[in-house]
């Protein structure tokens, strides 16, 4: 397997449930092999999904950010997550945090690319808002655009 794409997040969280639904499309929209999608319980899980792979893109809803369904990529490593200064992780442990821990333990990917979704509402049981919904298939296409699937 040389690449991963990881749908990160809850759907029974309102628009925390954006990176599972980006998932679902682009394996919907995938031809070629050599790519697997995955929506982890949790981010420590991606300790053992991404050991080795070539490229890891991973997408999530982020509190913040410059306006709701908004999409940034970016590579966690390079510090380019100064762009949503105020944005969060809706997650305990954030993408960052366990790529740094997967590096200190010499696991992870050879590059970890997030698609972020800024989100607004993320109770429990709410569905994805508006914004977010209609922000679905670019964050997709951005997705197949870094797998080269495009």
């Amino acid at each position: 397997m040389s690449k991963l794409v990881v749908g990160l997040g809850s759907e029974m969280r309102g628009d925390d449930g954006a990176g599972p639904a980006v998932a679902r499309r682009v394996a919907a929209r995938l031809t070629a092999g050599g790519v697997h999608v995955v929506v982890p319980a949790d981010p420590l899980d991606l300790l053992d999904l991404w050991d080795g792979v070539e490229l890891a893109v991973l997408i999530d809803a982020v509190r913040g950010g410059p306006a709701v369904g908004a999409l940034c990529v970016l590579e966690p490593e390079r510090a380019d997550l100064r762009v949503w200064r105020d944005a969060a992780s809706t997650h305990e442990m954030d993408v960052r945090t366990v790529l740094h821990l997967a590096r200190a333990l010499g696991r992870g990917p050879l590059r970890a690319v997030v698609v972020g979704i800024a989100g607004e509402d993320f109770r429990p049981g709410a569905g994805l808002s508006q914004p977010v919904q209609h922000a679905l298939d670019a964050a997709a296409q951005a997705v197949l655009r870094l797998l080269g699937a495009a």
